[in-house]
């Protein structure tokens, strides 16, 4: 393909009153719709889309755009495209530096440079552009060497910010008004910054804090603050504190450490924290009495709880109504503060409690980390009673207990069994249970069916109960679902009997009194996963579970489901090949006993219905991501997650594609991002569909599509288990593996093509096209591989699993009878 580089200039740079960034340009005449990538001096590139006005203007949303227009700044603009064979390639160029004036509120005149990373240096007309060839980053420190009082600090790639900068560079420790300006002698790659004897013994906490540069590049003064971080972050990311603990040793070294501010805190100060009381005041508001000791004298300034976030620092102050020396010298302290919380600042979802503590020389956070016996006891009791409540929006602030012990706080929607109707109904139902407990019909052993938050009858957990059912195969199995499921009329009118609505006084009652709880998630989704104390959580973890899984193992791993009491611990765990097996035996550390390679109940129902429609279908359905997951929508819009899907959703390549071969592309969400499903649009709507969570049935649209593009979702496998291809579309698999990792190699044992940007996976499209969506020889090869049979028998032999797991229970209990 023949490529043509074009470098133009861009005559002015406007906003319209809808602020919409506008770029008045040339006599080029651009395609409608596409995207464009956008870097500059100060900021890295990220990519956006574009649309065309009347006047062959590229128009691009200021509101995205506002955080990389920056005074002094140098822009530059790159859109591609393909048209004829031929692949375009603009150099749009801002001829002089951005006015900040002319930018008004669409500007962000404040500015700390975070992150340099995706930026290279070259040059057109003395002017410094920057392209996304090679990487740079300077925020992450590769290497410390320290000896007496030089620290040295190896950088990537750093030289052109040194030969661009104007005048000496400062180099600083601290930050604010303990900020230390500090000399610093250049060799690169190295860079020595020059400590006095004198700072190592007086300066110590500063010392922890940040270690910087501060340069002039363009008449524009840049802090650069050198942090570490284990992996590389996302450009708007507000990195997690951390500190760097700097001592001088008896060999005429220093000693380098890097851990959490708040444990460099505790342990410089030899701190012990301990939330030693939850009561409710004569004004019916919930406080909290911690206590507080140290080595050091110090004084508590605020109490807050903060938002449990690598993206983002949220906090809310909590309001201190009293404090008390406990040691007159100042050394342990005893404070109460109000459980405060300001709706305005909700982001859910989990939340911990700080002091921020004055030592002398600024403001330091420890982490309230201790419980008292009381509070584990009365929030385990009854944590409603000690919660938040915004009633008018449904919210709720909800003291919890995590497995290590510690309080924090759910900040969330209430859940459906916090209603006053659900708890009244729960409330009966244990004193009806309580009370006809030993009467002979509660003997019976009854099995409880249930999938995702209760809410659906799509999964395994519906497929293997609907399997039982119509085969008359074990008469007291119940279905747990829902009123406001999507599934629920379907549910009802086949299985009136046998469906238990969720939250009413029947369920609470067959719950109470159920044996197994057999389901696709783990045991809390059957009554909620947000809530962890209680009389009836206690009564769940007690039941014996058999997890038939959601996904096959093997594109994350997690410890979520391990064979441990806080986590998984199923009595029985469905796998669909040895290779699965043997992952949740080394993984999840489960017996083989514990383990039934059987193949999942859903695929029996499987049927490859792409032949019956009208036009050919390509169902898109990506997973969720952790390091996004509770986002606010407009921060969700900033990601490159939504971006790069809402570039797929508009590429006129693409939709060329689909055009010329007659196909539509479903898009569908995981269920995690439901609510962020209304940010997407797209440019046509005959060949692109977006469907809502609740819209569709995900397996008819698996049956129905010819092509399935996914990232790391199980539901690949579902896909691959009808012989139909995939296209893993990972654009973030760097990032991917280092939060989550792979069983298996991504590079190596996927059973399908690898995209990871829309060229590629165009690329792809054709290619399986080519094919006629028919899986290749290879893929056929790992087809056997990885499933144990393709027979449609696979909830037979969980049956039979289940079956066996009863025997062998009831084989047990003999065997202890006899040693009675």
């Amino acid at each position: 393909m023949e490529k043509k580089v074009k470098k133009i200039v861009i005559d002015k740079i406007k906003f319209d009153t809808k602020l919409s960034l506008i770029i008045l340009n040339t006599k080029t005449i651009w395609p409608k719709y596409g995207q464009i990538s956008v870097s500059s001096l100060k900021m890295p590139q990220r990519e956006f889309n574009y649309q065309v006005n009347e006047s062959n203007e590229l128009v691009i949303a200021a509101k995205q755009l506002k955080e990389y227009i920056l005074p002094g700044d140098l822009i530059q603009f790159r859109i591609v495209f393909e048209k004829e064979k031929t692949r375009y390639e603009y150099l749009l160029i801002t001829a002089e530096t951005i006015d900040a004036v002319k930018l008004k509120k669409a500007m962000v005149t404040d500015f700390e440079l975070i992150d340099l990373h995706g930026w290279q240096h070259e040059y057109f007309d003395n002017s410094i552009l920057f392209t996304d060839n090679t990487l740079l980053t300077i925020t992450n420190i590769k290497n410390i060497q320290l000896k007496a009082t030089k620290i040295g600090v190896e950088l990537a790639h750093s030289s052109w910010l040194f030969k661009h900068s104007a005048g000496v560079i400062t180099g600083f420790l601290g930050n604010g008004p303990s900020r230390k300006i500090i000399n610093v002698k250049a060799m690169l790659p190295q860079l020595i910054f020059e400590i006095e004897q004198d700072d190592l013994k007086n300066w110590p906490r500063i010392l922890r804090r940040i270690l910087g540069l501060n340069l002039q590049i363009n008449n524009f003064n840049i802090d650069i603050n050198f942090r570490i971080s284990d992996s590389q972050l996302p450009n708007y990311q507000l990195i997690e504190q951390k500190q760097i603990d700097i001592k001088e040793t008896k060999k005429d070294l220093v000693s380098v450490s890097i851990q959490k501010d708040y444990l460099a805190t505790k342990l410089n100060h030899q701190l012990k924290t301990m939330v030693f009381s939850i009561d409710k005041t004569l004004t019916g508001k919930t406080q909290l009495t911690m206590n507080v000791s140290a080595k050091d004298h110090f004084e508590i300034s605020k109490v807050v709880m903060q938002l449990r976030s690598d993206l983002f620092t949220h906090s809310v102050e909590l309001l201190i109504t009293k404090q008390k020396k406990l040691k007159g010298n100042g050394t342990a302290w005893q404070v109460k503060a109000l459980l405060m919380m300001d709706w305005q600042e909700f982001y859910s979802l989990y939340w911990d409690l700080y002091l921020l503590l004055d030592f002398g020389v600024g403001l330091e956070r420890v982490k309230v980390d201790k419980v008292g016996q009381r509070v584990q006891r009365r929030i385990t009791r009854n944590y409603l009673k000690y919660s938040l409540v915004n009633q008018a929006n449904n919210q709720i602030v909800a003291p919890y207990i995590t497995y290590g012990k510690e309080l924090a706080f759910m900040i969330r929607d209430m859940e459906a069994v916090e209603t006053k109707g659900a708890m009244l109904n729960q409330k009966l139902a244990e004193f009806y249970f309580r009370l006809t407990k030993r009467l002979p019909f509660n003997s019976k052993k009854i099995w409880l069916g249930f999938e995702k938050f209760s809410m659906t009858a799509q999964d395994n957990g519906y497929a293997f109960f609907d399997y039982v059912m119509q085969n008359n195969l074990y008469p007291d199995f119940y279905y747990v679902l829902s009123k406001a499921s999507p599934d629920y009329h379907k549910v009802k009118e086949k299985y009136p009997k046998k469906l238990l609505v969720h939250g009413t006084f029947k369920y609470y009652l067959y719950l109470l009194r159920s044996e197994k709880l057999i389901g696709s998630e783990i045991r809390r989704h059957v009554y909620s996963l947000r809530i962890r104390s209680g009389y009836m959580y206690n009564i769940i973890k007690s039941k014996q579970a058999i997890f038939l899984q959601h996904g096959v193992t093997a594109f994350k791993k997690t410890d979520y489901f391990k064979n441990t009491p806080n986590r998984g611990g199923f009595d029985l765990v469905i796998a669909t090949s040895d290779n699965e097996r043997r992952i949740i035996h080394d993984y999840w550390n489960y017996p083989n006993d514990k383990i039934a390679t059987t193949g999942f109940s859903r695929w029996d129902l499987l049927v490859d219905k792409s032949q019956q429609n009208t036009m050919k279908s390509i169902f898109v359905m990506p997973t969720w991501r952790t390091w996004l997951e509770d986002l606010p929508g407009e921060d969700f819009k900033l990601t490159e997650y939504f971006q790069r899907y809402e570039s797929l959703l508009k590429n006129p390549q693409i939709l060329a594609f689909l055009q010329k071969n007659n196909m539509k592309l479903v898009f569908f969400l995981h269920p995690k991002f439901k609510d962020y499903i209304d940010n997407f649009t797209t440019i046509d709507q005959k060949h692109y569909v977006i469907y809502k969570f609740g819209d569709v049935l995900v397996n008819e649209e698996i049956m129905k599509a010819s092509l399935m593009i996914t990232d790391y979702s199980s539901v690949a496998w579902d896909m691959f288990y009808m012989k139909k291809p995939v296209i893993f579309y990972q654009f973030d698999v760097s990032r991917y593996l280092e939060t989550w990792g792979s069983y298996l190699d991504m590079d190596q044992e996927l059973f399908g093509l690898r995209a990871t940007n829309n060229v590629e996976l165009l690329a792809a499209m054709e290619k399986n096209l080519v094919n006629n969506f028919k899986l290749t020889d290879h893929q056929l090869m790992l087809h056997r591989q990885y499933f144990i049979a393709n027979d449609h028998t696979n909830s037979a032999r969980i049956l039979a699993a289940i079956n066996a797991l009863n025997h062998s229970k009831d084989d047990d209990k003999l065997e202890d009878n006899k040693h009675v």
